[in-house]
């Protein structure tokens, strides 16, 4: 599981999260709401590590330690399984989408980037993983297809495999449902399902798809004016004080 300790950040003097604490259990799907302006992709970067909080600690508790990430950035993260989506999938030009995964593999494996990625890559060690993603997604035949040639969906659908291929304990999700057709939303609330029963991961995701998050999460997490101001069982839901007006995740 992973938690977060009075965090406080602020942005030329504006205060973007104040005294946020949660703890984020094992094997929960977490969606963090609120209001545009609320604090929660901040808080999301905040756990990915792409910002440092001015205060407060980031922290990650599993079988064998409890390990403080407040200093460490996004790649030290990732090597300890902590991995976030993007809500604005990348694209890697004529790279096909087989090697887009190998070189996801081979950087966390051996921790080198091989330059442009156009050279030859060893793939018979990471072929039937690969596949097994790619299939997964629905993308398998799509697998010498160059990333320049994917709709928007299925780079989502891509960034998917890589997540389920990096063996993390803890998936950032940023607005994973944005901007897809209707099949490709349900094969990624298929997929995350699946991977949550099959393993113990910590979900928490930013979503602003009211039916798909009360399908896929466990509990809410309310935040407004950069505080969590509440949380709920999905199972057991109370109205939140301003419930007459939408949240917006």
């Amino acid at each position: 599981m992973i938690e977060v300790e009075h965090i406080t950040k602020r942005f030329h003097g504006n205060v973007v999260l104040r005294d946020a604490t949660h703890c984020f259990q094992r094997n929960r799907t977490t969606a963090i709401l609120g209001k545009n302006g609320s604090g929660k992709s901040t808080l999301l970067h905040v756990i990915s590590g792409a910002y440092k909080p001015d205060s407060g600690r980031v922290l990650l508790h599993n079988e064998k330690a409890h390990v403080d990430l407040t200093q460490e950035g996004p790649e030290e993260r990732r090597r300890v399984g902590v991995i976030r989506s993007f809500q604005e999938p990348r694209s890697y030009g004529n790279m096909t989408v087989r090697n887009v995964l190998t070189i996801g593999m081979l950087t966390r494996s051996s921790g080198r980037i091989f330059g442009n990625g156009l050279l030859k890559i060893p793939e018979a060690q990471f072929e039937t993983p690969i596949q097994d993603a790619l299939n997964t997604v629905n993308l398998f035949e799509r697998a010498d297809t160059p990333m320049k040639e994917l709709s928007f969906g299925q780079r989502k659908l891509l960034d998917l495999a890589g997540l389920i291929l990096a063996d993390a304990r803890v998936w950032l999700l940023d607005e994973p449902f944005a901007g897809v057709d209707s099949a490709s939303a349900q094969i990624i609330l298929s997929c995350i399902q699946c991977r949550k029963a099959e393993s113990s991961l910590t979900i928490i995701l930013v979503a602003h798809e009211q039916d798909l998050v009360e399908e896929l999460s466990d509990q809410t997490v309310i935040m407004e004016d950069g505080r969590i101001v509440q949380e709920n069982q999905i199972s057991n839901q109370e109205p939140h004080s301003n419930s007459e007006e939408r949240l917006e995740a």
